[in-house]
């Protein structure tokens, strides 16, 4: 009898040992396999966005919808398709700022479907910008106004005067001047569709201070204070070294504060 209690509890605790080997392995074998995919090498992005472009392709078919609303299916699918495929949480703006390489890779193949798209090359154009690709920046953008006259003309303006502004920058002499000059008439031309936009009237007054036409620079910051959505930033220029050139001509407009930019200096 006693031996038999023996065998019962050796058995039982055989049994037990070998459940803390066994139950783990097989808990971890069922644990699924992370979700996350690896997208960063061009080649393997090129590869996510085909499976995109066949599912935007395979609607498009049997919608009947035109290249340009299959291009616009495609892009669509992309930011929330590579959410999910990374375990990302991004916008189009911050992908666009955070992956401009693959951004531009987007629109590439937007326009592949749809080369009449004056948004895609607006875009693509902008995504060059962040990336320093200045030359494909401008070319792009051109495309872009070419091809729309309403909202996305305007945008694309706005782009190109920044990137002719950069390449300003890297410049000089006459070949500065030339970008600043086709800079001015870009944010000129932004203005004449669409009057308030507080941007290009700062754009346009930082090319007037630097070429001396002060009285010019201070009545396009005037209606940058006045019209500026962006608080914050009109109270960072507000400060900047344009204010401070106004104020020390004394015709800096309501709006700028070069004082407490003095003061901020003297700190």
């Amino acid at each position: 009898m006693v031996d038999n209690i023996n065998f019962q509890a050796l058995m039982l605790k055989i049994l037990f040992t070998a459940a803390l080997f066994v139950l783990p392995a097989r808990s971890f074998a069922q644990t699924p396999e992370p979700s996350v995919r690896d997208l960063s090498s061009p080649e393997l992005f090129s590869a996510f966005l085909g499976e995109l472009r066949a599912k935007a392709s395979e609607e498009a078919a049997q919608k009947k919808q035109p290249p340009s609303e299959e291009a616009k299916s495609f892009r669509r699918r992309v930011v929330p398709a590579f959410n999910k495929a990374t375990g990302r949480d991004l916008t189009w703006t911050s992908f666009m700022m955070l992956h401009p390489d693959k951004a531009a890779a987007v629109f590439t193949e937007e326009i592949s479907i749809s080369s009449s798209s004056a948004e895609a090359y607006l875009k693509r154009g902008t995504a060059y910008k962040n990336m320093r690709r200045y030359a494909e920046a401008v070319e792009d953008l051109t495309v872009s106004i070419g091809l729309d006259r309403g909202l996305e003309k305007g945008y694309a303006l706005y782009q190109r005067a920044l990137v002719r502004r950069l390449l300003a920058r890297q410049a000089s002499g006459s070949e500065r001047d030339a970008f600043n000059a086709d800079a001015f008439l870009d944010f000129g031309e932004r203005l004449s569709l669409d009057p308030e936009d507080a941007y290009s009237y700062q754009g346009r007054g930082e090319i007037r201070s630097e070429s001396g036409q002060l009285k010019e620079a201070a009545a396009d910051y005037a209606k940058f204070f006045e019209l500026c959505p962006d608080r914050s930033y009109a109270d960072l220029v507000a400060r900047g070294d344009v204010c401070r050139e106004l104020a020390l001509k004394g015709m800096a407009p309501k709006g700028c504060r070069p004082k407490k930019f003095f003061e901020k200096l003297s700190q």
